[in-house]
């Protein structure tokens, strides 16, 4: 049997070579806007307040922006490890996003919309010119009039008129319960209802490239649900792979060393991509998509009105509607703040 390089998480991996975000240090500080959350929601709530003049504040407790918008480089190979790409259904939002962004950052491939140098550079190029602290965990998100405070893990505090909060729900449910903010029984039973699928990944550098009919594939199978072939997606020069585990799979695995479910995913998604893996790497989003998102756009509290819930749950569980559910959250702060 060939020998295979395993990967743990933080070892062999390197940030895709594409421009920083500045992240500034802070202490006790005040903003009309404080944004948790430097995903596609965030960041594009962060772009239209601060264009239409507001200051914002990004807070994010990864290293990196992007959250689920997330590229890696393997050895000299670049991988997309969450979303692939915007297909067409989403085509049009992703246009909009397009107009706002240099014109080198976004390619359309068979239909859909995908970062000509990975999915992170569609989050970075959104996140230049924003005021972005990353690695600052927020504990709890305080009402109050005539400003909200958001204690972060580091013992700063951050004063702001609203808040946008757009951690996966249950995150963002426990912040407001932590700081005591006032929910209605229809905000806490919408929230409580909102559940997500996990995904566990993985990431696999090729001795050659993969079989694959196409750029990506989405197999009818109870273990593998998507195969993505980043050289012929035209992010990668040498042969490498995402592999997606279904939802079922995902809960059932997810305790699971991340190495020993990389390797049984990588074998069964063997009959699309015969090809020996040199690098095999595990991953896992626990929050990878909402089952049954709710709609609206996102949330405004009744007893708080600026402080506003977002993100993909509140629109079609996918990369084009996080990207409307930013825009809403900006629409809603707006019409309060302005």
């Amino acid at each position: 049997m060939q020998d295979i390089l395993i990967c743990k998480p933080d070892e062999a991996l390197e940030p895709t070579e594409i421009p920083q975000v500045s992240s500034r240090g802070t202490n006790d500080r005040r903003c009309d806007v404080a944004v948790v959350g430097a995903g596609i929601t965030g960041l594009t709530a962060a772009r239209a307040l601060a264009a239409a003049g507001l200051s914002v504040l990004v807070l994010d407790k990864g290293r990196g922006v992007g959250g689920r918008v997330a590229t890696r480089r393997i050895e000299g190979a670049t991988v997309d490890h969450g979303a692939q790409a915007v297909d067409a259904a989403n085509a049009g939002a992703w246009a909009a996003l397009a107009g706002g962004l240099p014109a080198n950052v976004l390619e359309r491939r068979a239909g859909r919309w995908i970062g000509r140098i990975g999915m992170t550079s569609v989050a970075k190029s959104l996140a230049a010119g924003l005021e972005v602290l990353t690695a600052e965990r927020v504990l709890c998100v305080r009402g109050a009039s005539p400003e909200h405070q958001l204690l972060l893990e580091s013992g700063r505090v951050i004063a702001a008129r609203a808040v946008i909060v757009t951690a996966p729900v249950p995150q963002a449910l426990e912040l407001l319960t932590q700081g005591e903010v006032p929910l209605d029984a229809a905000e806490t039973r919408l929230l409580e209802g909102i559940e997500y699928d996990p995904c566990l990944v993985a990431l696999a550098v090729l001795e050659r490239a993969p079989t694959l009919p196409d750029a990506w594939i989405e197999p009818d199978d109870e273990t593998v649900a998507l195969i993505a072939n980043h050289q012929a997606r035209g992010v990668s020069a040498i042969p490498a792979v995402t592999v997606h585990a279904t939802p079922d799979w995902s809960s059932a695995h997810w305790e699971e060393p991340r190495e020993q479910s990389a390797a049984a995913l990588i074998a069964a998604a063997k009959p699309w991509m015969d090809a020996p893996v040199r690098v095999l790497f595990g991953h896992g989003w626990r929050y990878a998509r909402p089952r049954a998102p709710v709609g609206g756009g996102c949330l405004v509290l009744a007893q708080a009105p600026t402080i506003v819930i977002a993100g993909d749950a509140f629109t079609s569980g996918d990369l084009g509607g996080a990207f409307r559910s930013g825009c809403a959250a900006a629409e809603a702060v707006l019409h309060r703040c302005a």
